[in-house]
């Protein structure tokens, strides 16, 4: 590649770093002039243009590469995607079919979102016509398959709702509003913490639906007020205790004040879950404070929430809709309760079946602290202080949902998981006005003996 074409590469590159693709689609199409048989610029020049769904112009680039280069994997896949965008799905097969060749030339993350278009227009082909739809929105990148679990739940144990849902994945565009009854963004909370452009796509969807009168699980624009500071504030409305916490602008005031709080204490994250805790007990550790590594910190009342036998308690109950299911208890030696830190005991295991067995005491007033959020579906992890109150650690719009793994320390807690997907598909397929199967109606009732018999027949993923 000749120096000018190779500067420019560079510069677009960086120039698609900084989210300013309009300025970096410029430079690769002077790239392209000054080297036309450059394959690499074209290819990236149309993901450009696919990113900003301008379609006919990457259709154009992607045909170009393969002009150059007529067996060109990456071009031919990123074709299959531009049909599948547009709804296109019986277009797209045909180019994305390659992708489930065996040994393909791409590995990693980007075969897995080939793939990942591959299977969605392989299963939005074969939705009937004028059926009510349930739009499903994902990143092509970020946390795809997080909830990939919902849907092989749904296939093993009732897989006539699976017609029901149409997948996509961003950037995308519809063309059949009348058949959407219901739209799920199936995205990181908050989004805006990992890609305003994500974000930007999925609230233009929303707003969309919204102009519709389509109702939407937790919207994207909603998913802010679940963040630990917000979170906290509107939890506290609904009357629920939860710690005292201030937002950290200015460290050298903070050093002096402490935000008005008290020690001990602890430094976190305001967006986002699990990350790091920077823990505060006496005044040199505040006077040696940093905030490397924090982009939005926040001070954080460290509440007693230690029991009598000293350990610690933390509680998941998780709200779909008007529904509750008792998730799971985390007993720790700590007080950052953690899965790695989990005491797993003949005790523990008892009082955990003891809690996910039987309904939570706060269910109506985690309905409370719900609508103040103004969301749908959350998990809200608790404790209980000194004088036995219920104290709520924070409020998660997009929990990990998991079955146990190879070790099987956790089949124990397997109603509880095949209860928190049957919460979650009722409430999607109610909010869409279908009708919810019986396998999903008995494991949501509350006769025990009722579920164990449904349980018996169930699949687990």
């Amino acid at each position: 590649m000749q120096p000018i074409p190779h500067f420019l590469f560079r510069l677009g590159g960086k120039l698609r770093s900084l989210d300013r693709p309009n300025l970096a689609i410029w430079v690769y199409r002077l790239a392209a002039l000054l080297s036309p048989q450059h394959v690499q610029v074209r290819l990236i020049l149309g993901q450009l243009h696919q990113e900003n769904q301008s379609w006919n112009a990457a259709e154009t680039c992607f045909h170009q590469v393969l002009n150059l280069e007529p067996r060109h994997y990456q071009a031919t896949c990123q074709l299959g995607i531009l049909a599948n965008a547009q709804q296109k799905y019986a277009e797209a097969l045909p180019y994305l079919s390659i992708t489930q060749a065996e040994n393909p030339p791409c590995q990693g993350a980007e075969q897995a979102m080939y793939v990942r278009h591959y299977r969605d227009a392989l299963h939005n082909q074969s939705l009937p016509k004028d059926t009510p739809r349930i739009l499903v929105l994902r990143h092509p990148y970020c946390q795809t398959n997080f909830y990939q679990i919902v849907l092989d739940w749904a296939k093993l144990n009732c897989p006539e709702i699976l017609y029901h849902f149409e997948l996509r994945i961003l950037p995308c565009e519809t063309h059949t509003w009348p058949e959407v009854s219901l739209h799920i963004p199936w995205l990181q909370d908050p989004v805006q913490q990992w890609s305003t452009k994500a974000y930007a796509k999925a609230q233009a969807i929303a707003e969309q639906c919204r102009s519709r009168n389509i109702p939407i699980i937790n919207p994207v624009d909603k998913l802010l007020n679940a963040t630990k500071l917000a979170g906290s504030c509107r939890i506290a409305q609904a009357g629920l205790r939860t710690p005292k916490m201030v937002a950290i602008t200015n460290l050298s005031q903070f050093k002096q004040d402490l935000g008005n709080l008290k020690l001990p204490l602890f430094i976190r994250e305001d967006w986002g879950h699990g990350g790091k805790i920077t823990q505060l007990d006496t005044e040199d550790e505040v006077s040696t404070l940093t905030l490397e590594g924090f982009v939005r910190p926040i001070a954080v009342e460290r509440v007693d929430a230690q029991s009598k036998d000293g350990l610690y308690r933390k509680y998941r109950y998780i709200v779909a809709g008007q529904r509750g299911i008792s998730h799971h208890l985390m007993i720790t030696p700590n007080w950052i309760t953690r899965g790695e830190d989990r005491l797993f005991t003949e005790e523990t295991r008892a009082e955990e079946l003891a809690y996910i067995q039987a309904p939570d005491p706060n269910h109506s007033r985690f309905q409370a602290a719900l609508e103040k959020l103004e969301l749908d579906f959350v998990a809200f992890d608790y404790g209980y202080d000194k004088n036995g109150d219920v104290i709520v650690w924070e409020a998660n719009p997009f929990p990990f949902i998991h079955f146990s793994g190879p070790d099987g320390l956790l089949l124990y807690r397997q109603t509880a998981i095949h209860r928190t997907l049957a919460a979650m598909l009722a409430l999607y397929l109610e909010r869409a006005g279908l009708a919810v199967p019986e396998p999903i109606r008995v494991l949501l009732s509350e006769d025990p003996s009722t579920i164990q018999s449904e349980l018996d027949q169930l699949q687990r993923p």
